[in-house]
């Protein structure tokens, strides 16, 4: 308050001791008070005087797209709406009485409804004291309570720093309600006939209502939210807004500067996300779902290259029963049994172990997948045992006694790595192929986890679910590709030392000739190499597929290939040193004698 005193013009007055009324003045006194003090004073006294006041109402801040971010749209100040036709301020004159605030630029449409009077003059009555911490609220991870009654709304700025409201209601951020009323209250308020352009009957904006039975982000949930929402609106005609599984999810916005030397600023501002919990209970079902084939897959190579370099290490003995009579359809069926049998045990082991590791850890056990585990494991056992029963049940009785091999006209061959390449590209280039396929899968996968991680630490949702749901669901995937990278290395492990196998003899005459067993290293690391750099070619192309479906950042999808370069390496790496360990392992007298 700002106080004018001019000098009087006649002082004798005061001199004199003035006029008689003057006896009984003290002296002021100085004091300090908070604004919270000042108006727990003013709470007594509320209904000593007639309320006249009109009600005002703010709009909602209008966003514009610029510069690839958004900007909260500004318009000049519109002070008339804060005049009163039926109160004239003593003393002031046409002055309007009004916050500083307001008189800047402003964010917010304000509407005045003015008090008509129809029932007499009103006055307040005081009944309670509103005290915001007995409000339950919401948690942090779905908004941090912002759909309680009232929070205070703050924006954070550079630095740290928080935009908090101002005293004006056009302000960007909501100034702080002044009536908590009860729904008697409000509808009194709202009616149109008491306060001009007031909403009248449908006067409630917002509804809170919680329904039982919701015990997570499930489908089941989803359907009953659904049918709740439908027969809200059918009985009520109102729009439902489902907010559970909401969470908050920073947004930066630019503000215009103002009038009164206020900066352009940027803020981070929570908005709600509606649905993240269910979106990302959808997206984690469906990748684990993914991971999980992925893996099948994987073992279904494994299962698949092992029969097959079984039926091959076997192909004499095939060829013998063949030469007593068996059809080829027999032998490729007895490969099938074999592997049928396998599938069995096989599952049979998991079932045991998942039930009795479930016992031990107290964990329940879904039934539906216990029940699918047999099915599975034979499925995939049959499945894999294709490759090796059509290629045994294709082949001659000569080809199954003895190995074919095309006849071209060779040339010199000048170092170990090149007899190794010729080998492989002649005579196992199918098991070679095969081999990098299930590198690349591996790798694959492993770069596809790291697309999956970065996604969800805020490429594809930054809410605060969102990341507190992406660091729960880690361990578990990188169990799934550290698996999947084993059984890579150990089913291209077995393409070399099946070749190495099947060459053992040969290997052997050129051991007793003069060969050394790192030229003997050297020609397997030169197969290696070759199956690694398919590997890589195809780890790399299914990799960029992915960041582009994904639409990853570039530094995730860097990531990705490196972690993909490393698990091309490491599986390599140890399909070399299966049959390396073989040839340092055997003799020559061995390998000769067995021939």
């Amino acid at each position: 308050m700002t106080t004018k005193v001019e000098r009087a013009a006649d002082p004798s007055a005061i001199v004199q001791g003035g006029p008689p009324q003057t006896a009984a003045w003290t002296d002021p006194v100085q004091t300090d008070q908070t604004v919270d003090a000042m108006y727990r004073q003013y709470i007594p006294h509320v209904g000593e005087e007639v309320d006249e006041w009109p009600l005002w109402s703010a709009g909602d801040v209008e966003y514009i797209q610029q510069g690839g971010g958004l900007v909260a749209r500004t318009s000049s100040p519109n002070t008339s709406v804060m005049r009163r036709s039926n109160f004239r301020q003593f003393g002031a004159g046409d002055t309007l009485a009004m916050p500083p605030e307001l008189r800047d630029r402003w964010f917010r449409a304000v509407t005045q409804r003015s008090y008509a009077g129809v029932t007499g003059d009103k006055y307040w009555s005081r009944i309670g004291t509103y005290d915001p911490t007995c409000l339950p609220g919401f948690t942090r991870l779905a908004g941090g309570g912002g759909l309680d009654a009232y929070t205070v709304p703050a924006a954070r700025l550079a630095g740290g720093k928080e935009l908090l409201p101002n005293r004006s209601l056009a302000g960007y951020l909501n100034t702080p309600p002044v009536i908590l009323t009860t729904l008697q209250g409000a509808q009194w308020l709202a009616d149109s006939r008491r306060f001009a352009g007031a909403p009248g009957e449908a006067f409630i904006s917002a509804v809170r209502v919680r329904v039982r039975g919701i015990d997570g982000p499930t489908t089941a949930s989803e359907r009953r939210l659904a049918r709740a929402a439908a027969s809200i609106h059918e009985a009520t005609g109102l729009a439902v807004d489902i907010v559970r599984g909401s969470s908050t999810r920073d947004v930066s916005i630019r503000l215009a500067a103002g009038d009164f030397g206020r900066p352009a600023v940027e803020i981070a501002e929570g908005w709600s996300v509606k649905g993240v919990a269910i979106t990302f209970s959808s997206a984690v079902s469906t990748q684990n779902l993914a991971l999980f084939a992925l893996a099948l897959l994987a073992a279904f190579v494994l299962v698949a290259t092992t029969g097959y370099i079984a039926a091959r290490r076997r192909h004499a003995e095939f060829g013998l029963l063949r030469a007593l009579g068996w059809p080829s359809w027999r032998i490729g069926g007895l490969v099938a049994s074999e592997m049928g049998w396998l599938g069995l045990t096989v599952g049979f082991v998991t079932v045991v172990v998942t039930l009795v590791g479930g016992l031990l850890l107290r964990a329940p056990v879904a039934a539906p997948l216990l029940a699918a585990t047999l099915p599975i494991a034979i499925g995939v056992a049959l499945a894999a045992s294709a490759p090796a029963a059509l290629a045994v049940a294709r082949n001659t009785t000569i080809a199954q006694i003895e190995r074919p091999t095309s006849v071209r006209r060779s040339h010199r061959l000048r170092s170990a790595w090149e007899l190794g390449l010729v080998d492989m590209l002649r005579t196992w280039r199918i098991e070679a192929l095969a081999a990098a396929g299930i590198i690349a899968l591996g790798a694959a996968l492993l770069a596809s986890l790291v697309l999956v991680v970065v996604a969800f630490r805020g490429e594809l949702d930054s809410t605060v679910l969102g990341v507190d749901l992406a660091g729960r669901v880690r361990p578990f995937h990188f169990v799934l590709a550290a698996l999947t990278v084993a059984i890579a290395s150990l089913g291209a492990g077995q393409v070399v030392s099946l070749s190495y196998l099947e060459r053992r003899p040969q290997l052997a005459v050129l051991r007793a000739l003069g060969w050394s067993r790192t030229d003997l290293g050297a020609m397997i690391a030169a197969q290696v190499v070759v199956i690694a750099c398919v590997a890589l070619v195809l780890s790399t192309s299914l990799v960029f597929a992915a960041a582009t479906l994904t639409s990853a950042s570039a530094e995730a999808t860097w990531t990705a290939l490196g972690a993909s370069l490393a698990a091309v390496l490491m599986s390599s790496i140890i399909a070399a040193s299966l049959p390396v360990v073989q040839v340092y392992a055997g003799t020559v007298i061995a390998a000769l004698r067995e021939e």
